[in-house]
């Protein structure tokens, strides 16, 4: 029983490593390359989101979808074959292209999300949100008051690194904020809801 009991609290510790992980990384990564603004960073993203993807594939981690996943990616993948259909009948040198693709980005992230994060660490994937908001914010700060500041010739003096959009920068800071005070107050917020749980095959992991 003790030996169980052990096995079930690593695979518990993995899970939750891994989906803070997860959400360090996809907030981290695109947050310092303008944000993930230009179409060059969606394709670099949505290869390694389908790289995890295929990762914990070939780990065996199994999810059963049920019909709220498999709505959530049906409906992903419609928004993005009609935004791929509208360049037939859009304004030419539009960009639906780029934005079939950037949809597509989404879908795969979204297929990433319920392999990765087990719905037992979900918590722990908010966490890694958290920690990858801080540590933007942070650098925001230091880019500000440690080096020499030049004011943007479109934005002035507002803090926009590392993301390069002042606005940008306060919703993360904002979803910082709600994130932290929900979390000490010991209450999940409504939007943490997660779409798998229940789904995903504990064996699995």
């Amino acid at each position: 029983a003790e030996a169980r009991l052990k096995r079930a609290c690593a695979q518990a510790f993995r899970a939750e490593a891994r989906a803070a992980a997860v959400g360090f990384g996809v907030v981290v990564l695109p947050g310092f390359n303008d944000g993930g603004y230009y179409a060059r960073w969606w394709v670099w993203t949505a290869l390694g989101l389908a790289a995890l993807t295929a990762l914990q594939l070939i780990l065996g981690r199994r999810a059963g979808f049920g019909p709220l996943e498999w709505i959530s990616m049906a409906a992903f993948g419609a928004l993005v074959l009609w935004v791929l259909l509208s360049a037939s009948w859009g304004v030419p040198g539009t960009e639906a292209m780029g934005e079939a693709g950037r949809g597509l980005m989404y879908l795969v992230g979204l297929v990433a999300f319920l392999l990765a994060v087990q719905a037992g660490a979900l918590r722990a994937f908010l966490e890694g949100i958290l920690a990858g908001i801080v540590v933007l914010i942070s650098y925001g700060l230091y880019d500000r008051f440690a080096r020499a500041h030049i004011p943007d010739p479109y934005q002035g003096s507002l803090l926009v690194e590392p993301v390069g959009y002042a606005n940008a920068l306060g919703v993360l800071a904002a979803i910082g904020v709600l994130l932290g005070v929900g979390m000490l107050r010991g209450e999940r917020p409504p939007s943490a809801a997660h779409p798998g749980d229940g789904v995903l095959d504990p064996a699995a992991r």
